[in-house]
């Protein structure tokens, strides 16, 4: 309410700050006193004032609370915050008052407010939540590899291979090494000629690539916590497996 203004401006903090309607009414109470017909009669008109059960019967307390006032200011307070509607000052005649009958607005300076800042509420949650979704768009992409589709079921009954809870763990002597990044493998011997060089470039080209797809999909795999079937990765290294023995050569 914008009576409470008066006393804002002198304490620099809400008069009556609360996050519930039950505590919002004890704050209001502990310094304007608890709501009663002995000074607010028609109080007892007001829906569900029945069912209303103060903890404690505060008295009115406001001229303590904001003693450091100027007397001129404490008396305007003290009426514009009366709980009884029909005794409160009204704005007519607290324009009048002796604390502001000297005011002339129109000779005063207007305020040096910032011109680039909006300090609007509803602006300002927009601006987090939209600060929130950046972050979170930034941490997405430079998260793992996503995976290709290949599917992650244990199909294939006890052959199965578990990732561990990270990639950095995991250490085989008979494959290559898997980590955060992806990693090219040597090319098949079927694409090099006995001296060496490639005999075919293009296939040796689409098999590294292939090979890096495949070599990506695992890596997201084993940051992902899936689970990947001998089978599967045996397909995806190019390697024959034995799944009767579990060697592979």
């Amino acid at each position: 309410m914008c009576r409470c203004i008066l006393g804002e401006l002198f304490t620099r903090k809400p008069v009556f700050q609360a996050n519930q309607e039950m505590a919002q009414l004890e704050a209001i109470s502990r310094v304007c006193g608890t709501p009663c017909p002995a000074v607010w009669p028609r109080v007892i008109q007001l829906p569900h004032w029945a069912t209303f059960r103060p903890k404690k019967q505060h008295r009115r307390r406001l001229r303590e609370e904001f003693a450091f006032l100027p007397p001129p200011a404490l008396d305007l307070l003290d009426q514009m915050l009366e709980l009884d509607p029909e005794r409160r000052i009204t704005a007519e005649a607290a324009l009048r008052s002796p604390w502001l009958a000297q005011v002339r607005p129109e000779r005063m300076a207007p305020p040096d407010l910032p011109h680039w800042q909006d300090c609007h509420e509803m602006w300002s949650k927009r601006r987090r939540r939209q600060l929130r979704l950046e972050q979170d768009m930034a941490a997405t992409s430079s998260g793992p590899l996503p995976s290709t589709g290949l599917p992650m079921n244990l199909g294939g009954g006890g052959n199965s291979v578990h990732s561990a809870p990270s990639t950095q763990d995991i250490s085989r002597d008979d494959g290559p090494p898997l980590s955060g990044r992806p990693c090219v493998l040597d090319e098949p011997e079927s694409c090099k000629s006995a001296d060496g060089s490639d005999s075919n470039p293009a296939a040796s080209s689409v098999n590294s690539q292939q090979l890096q797809t495949n070599l990506n999909t695992i890596t997201a795999a084993f940051q992902k916590h899936e689970t990947l079937s001998i089978a599967q990765l045996a397909n995806l290294l190019n390697i024959k497996v034995s799944l009767s023995l579990g060697t592979a050569r």
